[in-house]
């Protein structure tokens, strides 16, 4: 067994490709796994998927499936230890939601380095739309109530 490291350095951890890689592969696991379940198991009044066939996913061996759950108990009881405070959490939600928005030209949510900087820009501009809808469906719901209110009080 490996002696535990005595530091690290995450900026270090961050840039190493290897691990952008990793992290890539399983995001894209994830994205598999998470259209997979869509589409086996639809919600009413959700929208239909891509029509296109789906292959179902791979069922792993025993002995494969009984390790990956050793290594996610072990990794749950090593978390269990550690109490992530709610500025901790803030912080890394915001982190996250900082890297990650919807592009609008590829119609779904992606980092936003790994977009051309045109499409990355539509990212923001799709967000300030957004909201500009919202302003004016609320605008129109006040108007209405201050229509009502001033019929109700007679001014």
């Amino acid at each position: 067994m490996l002696s535990a490291p005595t530091g690290a350095d995450a900026a270090a951890l961050d840039s190493a490709p290897a691990i952008r890689a990793a992290d890539k592969a399983i995001r894209e696991e994830m994205v598999k796994m998470l259209e997979a379940e869509a589409f086996v198991y639809p919600v009413p009044g959700a929208p239909e998927g891509k029509t296109r066939k789906r292959k179902p996913l791979k069922s792993l061996e025993p002995e494969v499936a009984a390790a990956a759950a050793a290594m996610v108990e072990a990794e749950i009881q090593s978390s269990a230890r550690k109490r992530l405070e709610p500025a901790d959490l803030a912080a890394a939600c915001l982190a996250a939601q900082a890297e990650l928005a919807y592009v609008p030209s590829l119609q779904r949510y992606a980092t936003l380095g790994s977009v051309k900087a045109a499409e990355a820009l539509q990212a923001p501009q799709q967000q300030l739309q957004l909201l500009k809808n919202f302003m004016a469906k609320d605008a129109k719901k006040a108007g209405k109530a201050e229509k009502k209110l001033d019929i109700l009080l007679g001014g």
